[in-house]
């Protein structure tokens, strides 16, 4: 099965997890930041670093669960499979490949960072923009972690405009107010990303995920979603399941591929039929093995 045949599983609230985690975590900093302000130094630091890295590890999960849900999306000139790759990985090779792609991305300057986020999730936002206002938040966070806080050449590339010194060998403060107002920024930063990509797959509900999942399985004119599935549009779920129209007529194949269906919804056994691999055809097989793989982290309740 071609990865261009599988459902688009992609569910707006999913994606948005890590950023409104992200958010939440940024609260509590500025909150912890805000009612302590004589915290010393080594404790100001170390709220600065977790800030910058909340919002770091919000793209690459954001990116992590997008290309997991379309590892189309994964351009050739990120993929580097080895041998050992294909004899060791086999069954979880996209999970490799994007955890690579991540990591070597977590390297590179901002403004690359959001060009690809940006371009990869189609996004509308404007690169420069979104970035101008993290360089030197960035900058500031490199040179306490590798230099002291002492401004360098580094520094002054990074943080461009927004440089606190021009003069290298000064050394900088993270003082109560920049650790404020670097977090507030960050926080912004945070809020136009969910606005970008709220505004982008707005359409992407669970219950439109479940239903482009069951026309995949079932392309039969007797098996419309409707007449097995009472939804719950308000609360984005499936709330009952009901006898189909013509389910008395069903072949083999599609009884059982709905009886996986039914027992992963309510998890009675009495919904399951036994499951004799080499009875299906090779589509097939390859189907239910797809299905039973989403399944495994696809909740359809």
């Amino acid at each position: 099965m071609r990865l261009d045949d599988r459902p688009n599983l992609l569910i707006l609230r999913n994606l948005l997890q890590p950023a409104e985690a992200t958010t939440a975590g940024l609260s509590v900093i500025a909150r912890e930041a805000g009612v302590q302000t004589d915290l010393a130094d080594v404790v100001r630091h170390g709220l600065f670093v977790l800030a910058v890295a909340r919002v770091e590890t919000m793209l690459t999960d954001t990116l992590k669960y997008y290309l997991t849900v379309i590892p189309q999306k994964i351009d050739k000139d990120n993929l580097a499979v080895s041998k050992d790759d294909l004899l060791t990985h086999q069954f979880d090779l996209v999970e490799v490949q994007i955890e690579k792609l991540l990591h070597g991305l977590s390297y590179k300057a901002i403004d690359d960072i959001l060009r690809y986020f940006c371009e990869t999730l189609s996004l509308q936002g404007k690169v420069t923009e979104l970035a101008a206002p993290l360089r030197e938040i960035k900058a500031t966070r490199n040179i306490l972690m590798h230099n002291n806080l002492v401004c360098n050449s580094a520094y002054l590339e990074l943080a461009g405009d927004q440089a606190r010194t021009r003069r290298a060998g000064e050394k900088l403060k993270i003082t109560a107010p920049y650790l404020a107002d670097s977090v507030a920024t960050l926080s912004s930063f945070v809020s136009n990303i969910m606005r970008l990509i709220s505004d982008k797959y707005k359409d992407y509900s669970k219950l439109a995920a479940i239903k482009r999942l069951w026309n995949f399985t079932f392309q039969s004119p007797v098996m419309q979603f409707e007449d097995f599935w009472v939804v719950n549009e308000k609360g984005d779920s499936i709330s009952f399941r009901k006898k189909g129209k013509y389910e008395d007529g069903l072949s083999d194949s599609e009884t059982r591929f709905l009886s996986v269906w039914r027992t992963h919804f309510n998890g009675h056994a009495r919904d399951s039929k036994a499951i004799v691999m080499y009875a299906f055809d090779d589509n097939n097989q390859a189907k239910l093995l797809y299905l039973l793989s989403v399944f495994r982290q696809f909740s359809i309740q």
